[in-house]
């Protein structure tokens, strides 16, 4: 599972990153209520794969902590998280969309 940035990002040298490939860390705090999404953000999905370092982007807020209810949320909180983070980077003007593959 995947997030594809269909939005051109301005890196801080003036570089603009067309489209973009990111993968999402998801995380439950120790009470089990708070859901953590952090994205890593890479130039393209052969770059992830061969292992090269993440795009450093300061002006995008790529790390969200959510409520979470595990009866009412479910047990998918790698999901969770690519949604909650789809919903996010839409309110800074970034479009993305979850790949499955």
């Amino acid at each position: 599972m995947a997030l594809i940035i269909n939005t051109p990002i301005t890196l801080p040298s003036g570089i603009i990153v067309n489209s973009s490939y990111g993968r999402v860390v998801a995380s439950v705090n120790p009470g089990g209520t708070q859901l953590y999404s952090d994205l890593k953000i890479y130039n393209n999905k052969q770059a992830y794969i061969d292992n090269l370092e993440e795009i450093r982007i300061i002006n995008i807020n790529k790390y969200m902590a959510t409520p979470y209810n595990r009866e009412s949320d479910g047990l998918d909180t790698l999901s969770i998280a690519h949604d909650v983070l789809v919903t996010a980077l839409l309110e800074q003007g970034i479009v993305a969309i979850k790949e499955l593959n």
